[in-house]
């Protein structure tokens, strides 16, 4: 198995015997423009291999992205959670897609004859477990922020038993810019135990043979209060100015800024 994170929550996944491209958001802004790829993703949707499968997690726009599908072939089977309602299968119709599989809660389904995956549904995002003979991830991407342990911890331990996996994939925080800053008056456990709750989760689920997670689909780069990107560079160092790496708010305007800066 290989897994190519291409940028935000866009993983590229590729198993013994199928090619399965994740949340893909690969060109342009998402969510009425106001989010934008910090470096650019260095992919073009024509450029792709040949897919089999298309996963969507959940409806928000910089994981349901239009204008990244309107450029994918229609030959693809597209996999999305079956959710208490029907907006994903009716959108992809839209779209102009066909073919479309809808995956129940929990239910372990064979792609082919070496790949598996099992959708969990967490209010209306999912999170997806995907194995072949040789290893299994866990794409979490953001269903696992907001709502509580004793809900989300079960289905991920449940996933942990049927398989071990190898690498998780969840992002690290909710959207917005780095830094965060929080208020706290009581820093009790009790009162701490809900900024401690993705962590705990991730270790449940991350919990295999080579015990790795991996962040994405969230804020790694900054914008100043005036609008002007941080200092960024693709290596992923610190700088006084924010932190490189993944995609930051940024303007249309900001477009000539990102590049200047890396």
């Amino acid at each position: 198995m290989r897994v190519t994170m291409l940028g935000h929550g866009t993983l590229l996944c590729e198993t013994e015997d199928v090619r399965i491209l994740m949340d893909p958001w690969i060109l342009g802004p998402a969510n009425f423009r106001s989010w934008w790829h910090l470096p650019d993703v260095p992919a073009d949707v024509r450029e792709l291999p040949p897919l089999d499968y298309v996963y969507i997690s959940h409806l928000h726009g910089d994981h349901f992205h239009e204008p990244t599908l309107e450029k994918l072939s229609r030959d693809v089977t597209v996999l999305v959670p079956k959710l208490y309602h029907d907006r994903l299968v009716t959108k992809l119709g839209r779209l102009g897609y066909r073919k479309i599989l809808e995956l129940s809660h929990a239910r372990e389904v064979a792609l082919t004859a070496a790949t598996r995956v099992t959708c969990m549904q967490m209010g209306n995002d999912s999170v997806l477990a995907l194995a072949d003979s040789s290893a299994a991830m866990l794409n979490a991407n953001d269903a696992l922020q907001g709502g509580h342990a004793d809900v989300k911890l079960p289905l991920l331990q449940l996933l942990r038993a049927r398989y071990a996996f190898d690498i998780a994939f969840q992002s690290f925080g909710t959207a917005g810019a780095f830094p965060k800053c929080y208020q706290i008056e009581d820093m009790s456990p009790k009162r701490m135990d809900p900024w401690s709750k993705e962590r705990a989760m991730l270790r449940n689920c991350e919990r295999g043979r080579h015990h790795r997670g991996a962040p994405h689909g969230a804020v790694r780069g900054r914008v100043r209060p005036a609008g002007r990107p941080a200092d960024v560079d693709e290596r992923g160092q610190d700088h006084p100015g924010g932190r490189a790496g993944g995609p930051a708010r940024l303007p249309p305007h900001d477009r000539r800024l990102r590049a200047e800066s890396g």
